[in-house]
């Protein structure tokens, strides 16, 4: 966070260390407050403007934004954006923890639970143990040759079914709204528990059956206009076919946990992504 790329010495960009201006980073709007209505739509016509700007490589490539205006959800509300060239989402929540502290002692850093450490297996064994290693190892590079000749089938032959989620051609200079919901961590905690299931897990389902429900209403508007369909009905096409993208950490020391107080920049981030079928369906 107090770094700049330098794009000297043959126009190869590296970090190099530099004074922060928190002027230049701290940025605190003064709204009129009379003009202000609701303040919800303010916040997301903030943030759309805000997408449309760059962030100077001059500087840190990061600002804070303090609205000081009181939401259905907030007493006020903090954007911070940062360039993905200084990490990826786990390294960013890793630095936001860091920065924080407890209530209790303003000195002291958060208390995260430890995480369980794995047994090492041992090396000795019988033939039966040695067999099952040997099968697991083959059924990797087995599973591993059938998804990659998926992979290429479908980048190949398969295209994305033709729905109101893809965009027209040159959808990608159009501006951009970003719409936020506010979810309940104690209800994901609560759904997670009783389906012996990771946050994760539940956040994707979240977002699965959001799509879903969203498809089926736009595929119901275009139904009423030719004559049938109902909002409470499955609209959806048949054999509709996405792909999604899921990010997955490949950290040893983290997994899909923030445990751990990180450094800026990254010199270790093992990103991955998976494509995977994405399973659109509306139960009546």
């Amino acid at each position: 966070m107090e770094q700049v790329a330098d794009e000297k010495n043959g126009g190869q960009l590296k970090w190099v260390r530099t004074e922060v201006d928190l002027d230049n980073h701290v940025k605190v709007p003064s709204p009129d407050l009379n003009q202000v209505e609701p303040a919800d739509m303010y916040v997301e016509d903030y943030v759309s403007n805000l997408s449309r700007t760059k962030i100077s490589m001059s500087i840190p490539m990061w600002d804070l934004h303090l609205l000081n205006i009181r939401t259905s959800k907030a007493e006020s509300v903090g954007i911070l954006r940062v360039h993905h060239s200084i990490g990826d989402g786990v390294s960013l929540m890793s630095l936001f923890m860091s920065c924080s502290r407890k209530v209790s002692d303003p000195d002291a850093l958060p208390t995260l639970p430890a995480s369980k450490k794995q047994k090492p297996c041992s090396s000795s064994g019988g033939f039966l143990q040695r067999f099952i290693r040997l099968f697991s190892v083959l059924l990797i590079y087995w599973n591993t040759l059938v998804d990659v000749v998926m992979f290429l089938i479908t980048i190949l032959f398969l295209d994305d079914t033709k729905t109101p989620l893809k965009g027209p051609s040159g959808v990608g200079s159009s501006p951009r709204r970003i719409v936020h919901r506010i979810v309940s961590l104690d209800d994901v905690k609560l759904v997670k528990n009783a389906m012996n299931a990771t946050i994760n897990d539940v956040m994707v389902g979240v977002t699965q059956a959001a799509l879903s429900r969203y498809l089926n209403r736009k595929y119901a508007g275009k139904n009423k206009k030719g004559g049938g369909g109902a909002a409470g009905n499955s609209n959806l096409p048949k054999n509709i076919r996405l792909r999604a993208t899921s990010f997955v950490n490949l950290r040893p020391y983290l997994g899909n946990e923030v445990r751990t107080t990180i450094s800026l920049p990254l010199l270790r981030s093992f990103p991955c992504f998976l494509f995977l079928p994405w399973l659109l369906k509306k139960e009546r």
